[in-house]
């Protein structure tokens, strides 16, 4: 969330309500310059605040110094940084309860004492939506956005306005292409930045951060051609950022209440992002020094990353979505890092051990630079490691800051879980011999100490709930008994994965059973708790699946199985 809000007080300046993005931006120029007395509404908004936050952080003034202290016609109120959410709706409905405007600069969006929302557009998207019960199936919410047209009237001048103040502007899309990506841009000396986004089926946004400078793209092109697929020095798609509500993260613009999470991204990735790589040394830092490693996405890749380092809690740095790509040599070299040789080395002992399909090219693309880079000067010199460390920036805060994963310490569980679950379908057999011996607690017990050992102690899960279940369950009449082994895992924080897995034979007969979260959401925005089962259809076995209310117990679960199996 946005870290501060500015309060302007019209009546007391007699000042008409803004009606407008211009109208706000004036007036907060005009009173920010206005010297101006004690505001007893400012004191009065503190004191309401604070008695709602009593634990706020401590780490700068509260927001009674703060308004004791403003001796300005115009307040910027810092935000605490816990509960940001709640702090940011509750400042808004103080201030409109005293008479004041609150507004968010860095979304660009006012908060007018009678109730608007300026702009217009922003109206539904910051009003809290009533409960009003379940839409009914097929209904469209009232905010709702459809396709492409309604996204981007909506989207590129919000965007505008929030990366106008760094210097972006949005391009003019070609005529002759209305489906043309929403392109915003700026120009810094020799460095030239383009967030792009693009819109997708179903109103999903593909935001990606788009950098170049000039010499490196000219290396690029003298070793790689003019139209080389890696023209861009730093790229990263804004995927890279938060955890989704389900296992890819994703930005979407379904309903006008998503709106303000967009621009959100915008302001505390993007735009610090784009501030660290607007020069040559800031794009070596973030290429090739350790401070990238604090740049992280949560557990980005817990459902694809299959060679998660042990020890690695499943996030990613920065540096881990760049580490084999040339343009690190390239920036290093023209930036005169001390440590050019090593990250040469460093690419090369990389391709030469990779399986990636384009290895071979990548290998050859490496030694055309390095080739190019024989001819090519340094722009800058350093006296020394110290000099070109002094150098390096810190990395802002919002860029740091991680969410967890709304599931928990989604790793442990999920590499237990989904192993099992394969080994399940694509071979009863074994499954069946492995976990239906006497020997299987102990088995299933093995497999989840030896995944918490590859994991920081912090993302272990412990083993409470964790159970094999081998039982005998009495058949339908004129049926044999139906034998079933039973695997049981650990509940983890918030929304869990698979909670149960199982199976059942009678003779040659095999049938698998599961109870999960899927990672589909209900129109209440909750993860769907599901049934899913082998069921014979005709001549064929099909997966079935059935929604759950509410978590089976083991015996409810067994209870299931023996009235599903067929």
């Amino acid at each position: 969330m946005p870290s501060s809000l500015n309060l302007f007080d019209p009546d007391r300046h007699a000042l008409p309500l803004p009606e407008s993005f211009a109208a706000l931006e004036a007036m907060r120029e005009l009173l920010h310059a206005r010297a101006d007395g004690k505001n007893l509404r400012f004191v009065e908004f503190a004191l309401r605040f604070e008695s709602l936050f009593k634990d706020a952080s401590t780490a700068r003034p509260t927001p009674l110094q703060q308004a004791d202290a403003c001796r300005r016609a115009a307040w910027q109120f810092d935000l605490p940084t816990v509960e940001e959410m709640r702090a940011y709706q509750a400042a808004v409905e103080i201030a409109g309860a005293l008479g004041l405007v609150a507004y968010d600069a860095a979304l660009g969006i006012g908060f007018l004492p009678n109730g608007q929302v300026v702009p217009t557009e922003f109206a539904q998207a910051t009003t809290p939506a009533q409960p009003t019960g379940k839409l009914p199936w097929g209904a469209r919410p009232p905010d709702a956005l459809r396709g492409e047209s309604e996204v981007r009237e909506v989207l590129a001048p919000a965007l505008a306005r929030a990366m106008a103040g760094s210097g972006f502007e949005l391009e003019a899309a070609p005529p002759d292409q209305p489906g043309a990506s929403i392109v915003l841009a700026r120009r810094i000396g020799a460095v030239r930045q383009a967030l792009t986004v693009n819109l997708m089926r179903y109103e999903a946004l593909h935001l990606t951060l788009c950098v170049w400078h000039d010499a490196c793209t000219a290396v690029l092109a003298q070793a790689l051609g003019p139209r080389s697929h890696q023209d861009t020095t730093f790229e990263l798609s804004m995927e890279f950022f938060e955890p989704g509500p389900d296992a890819q993260h994703r930005w979407k613009l379904e309903r006008l209440a998503q709106l303000p999470a967009v621009l959100t991204l915008v302001c505390g990735r993007v735009l610090p992002l784009a501030g660290l790589c607007s020069d040559l040394h800031g794009l070596d830092q973030l290429l090739n020094d350790a401070s990238a490693d604090t740049v992280r996405t949560p557990y980005r890749n817990a459902y694809n990353w299959s060679d998660r380092p042990a020890g690695s809690d499943g996030s990613r740095s920065l540096r881990d979505e760049v580490f084999p790509l040339a343009q690190r040599l390239v920036i290093a070299h023209l930036n005169g890092n001390p440590f050019a040789t090593d990250i040469d080395s460093e690419l090369e002992s990389h391709w030469q051990h990779s399986s990636y399909w384009r290895a071979p090219q990548e290998r050859e693309a490496l030694a055309a630079v390095r080739a190019a880079l024989a001819h090519t000067p340094p722009l800058a010199r350093w006296s020394d490691v110290a000099a070109w460390r002094a150098a390096l920036r810190p990395i802002p805060a919002s860029l740091q800051s991680r969410t967890h994963d709304p599931r928990g310490r989604r790793c442990h569980n999920f590499e237990v879980t989904a192993a099992l679950h394969q080994d399940l379908y694509n071979n009863p057999g074994a499954f069946w011999a492995r976990f239906a011996s006497p020997h299987g607690a102990a088995e299933l017990s093995r497999i989840w100490q030896d995944r918490a050992n590859t994991l920081p102690a912090s993302e272990r899960i412990p083993p409470d709930g964790l159970k094999c279940h081998a039982v005998t369950l009495p058949g339908k009449a004129d049926e044999g008994a139906i034998e079933v082994v039973c695997l049981c895992f650990p509940p983890i924080t918030g929304l869990d994965e698979h909670r149960i897995l199982a199976l059942a034979r009678r003779g040659d007969i095999w049938r698998t059973y599961r109870m999960g979260y899927d990672h589909a959401l209900d129109d209440d925005g909750q993860m769907q708790l599901r049934i899913e089962y082998q069921a014979r259809q005709g001549n064929a076995d099909v997966i079935a699946r059935e929604t759950l209310d509410a978590e089976l117990s083991v015996q409810e679960f067994l209870e299931r199985v023996a009235q599903l199996f067929k």
